[in-house]
């Protein structure tokens, strides 16, 4: 999976002036990685190679979350 911050908030985001934000991990222990903070136009990936659910958020902005799922 790919995120690309793509957030016109604060700035331009082809620019790399945008609000930045992280993608990290809900499980414990970590399902992948801590992205850090990515500014405009960054991009993070992660690879999930078992099924099930996996939770994230921005460590930024709490309250913006979400979820990979994966089929087998």
């Amino acid at each position: 999976v790919r995120w690309v911050n793509m957030d016109i908030t604060g700035g331009d985001y082809t620019m790399g002036t945008a609000v930045a934000h992280t993608v990290v991990s809900d499980a414990d222990p970590a399902a992948f990685p801590p992205s850090g903070n990515l500014g405009g136009n960054a991009t993070f990936s992660a690879e999930f190679t078992a099924p099930g659910d996996y939770t994230y958020h921005c460590s930024i902005h709490p309250s913006m979350t979400g979820t990979v799922h994966v089929d087998p």
